[in-house]
């Protein structure tokens, strides 16, 4: 964590100094923003426990906007984040004796539509100190759930614990609002929080029954089913409740992200003809 904060303050340094090197171009404005932010994220799904509505677990996120109007705007983003869940937390003692665990690093990238609640000024310097917005988008996250067994870490979806061969990726639909902060021209703070809606109950390897396991003849395939043996339990019998399948996972993202505005020349670069008859025509295109 504290080398995530360490990323993040430069890049709030580096976009100060940036800011203090170059004004704003009177002649154009700017509608291209970069962002870099980090933050927590908290993961929702079978082995959460129930009340639990935030988490330690860090992201990192980096994304590039551009601004349509007063209020719209398009960005990109991209985003590593963890997340992990386990039964051993539960105060429930039925999932204490389902014993089941995973951690995970995942990544995202999604694409979002941004809606400001007050319209900016006609540059982008003009625009409010403060400015409450909303988002909404379309997105796929990448998850591996991984446990921890006899003190090694396991990849859980090559063990097939419910006899299902799930995909890696799935559609995410993020939304949520956020809070900018005008710092200086260039630079604005935000502090922003999301859900993500997903289409998998996978991303922590429970969602239906227990399976059979008399045909299984590795171990440490058996072992990662049900857990609850290594806790003196009896095996479960199959077809018996693992998870919930008519509950998807999602996962929630608070974020203190730094933007900075671009100049326009760093995306499109004007083209200066030579020295002559072009000279005119090219002063003319600045009034």
């Amino acid at each position: 964590m504290k080398k995530m904060f360490f990323l993040f303050f430069a890049f709030i340094a580096l976009s100060w100094s940036l800011g203090a090197q170059s004004f704003y171009n009177k002649y154009h404005d700017r509608r291209w923003i970069a962002s870099a932010g980090t933050g927590t994220t908290s993961y929702f799904g079978e082995l959460n426990n129930p009340g639990k509505y935030f988490d330690t677990k860090p992201n990192l996120n980096v994304g590039l906007e551009r601004k349509i109007d007063s209020r719209w705007a398009l960005r990109t983003e991209i985003t590593w984040y963890q997340i992990d869940g386990s039964d051993a937390e539960a105060n429930d003692e039925g999932r204490k004796a389902r014993n089941l665990s995973f951690k995970s690093n995942n990544f995202e990238i999604n694409i979002e539509a941004i809606w400001g609640v007050f319209r900016e000024g006609k540059r982008f310097y003009q625009r409010r100190a403060v400015n409450p917005y909303l988002f909404a988008g379309l997105g796929i996250t990448y998850f591996n759930p991984k446990t921890d067994y006899e003190g090694v870490t396991y990849s859980l979806r090559k063990f097939t614990t419910e006899d299902v061969k799930y995909s890696r990726t799935t559609i995410v639909l993020p939304a949520g609002f956020g809070i900018k902060f005008k710092i200086m021209p260039q630079l604005n703070i935000n502090i922003e929080a999301g859900y993500r809606t997903t289409f998998t109950d996978y991303l922590d390897d429970v969602s239906t029954v227990y399976i059979n396991t008399e045909n299984i003849t590795d171990p440490v395939r058996v072992a990662l089913i049900d857990r609850g043996p290594e806790l003196g339990f009896p095996p479960a019998e199959p077809g018996t409740p693992r998870g919930n399948p008519d509950a998807k996972d999602g996962y929630a993202i608070f974020n203190i992200k730094a933007e900075y505005y671009l100049p326009t020349d760093l995306i499109f670069k004007p083209k200066v003809p030579k020295q002559g008859s072009g000279k005119k025509k090219y002063r003319k295109m600045l009034q």
